[in-house]
């Protein structure tokens, strides 16, 4: 996964928050995340984060349950256009 692929969750949540992110919610992969545990450093936990589109808010989610549906493809222009 690369920042600014397109992805969507792919299993659903239960609650009735709003904030709450449902099956099929598609959103934007922003990068990765590490936290560090603060007893034990040697031990870290690292997810992704998305912005979701339905929410407008970045949050963190397993990585595993993240499908992408539309990757991003940088390519370089030449100056000859």
């Amino acid at each position: 996964m690369n920042p600014g692929d397109m992805v969507r969750n792919k299993f659903p949540e239960r609650g009735v928050n709003q904030l709450t992110v449902w099956d099929g919610d598609i959103g934007l992969f922003v990068g990765f995340k590490t936290y560090q545990n603060a007893v034990y450093p040697d031990d870290s936990y690292t997810c992704s984060e998305v912005l979701w589109l339905r929410s407008h808010r970045i949050s963190s989610i397993q990585t595993n349950l993240l499908q992408v549906i539309n990757k991003v493809v940088l390519c370089n222009r030449s100056n000859d256009e």
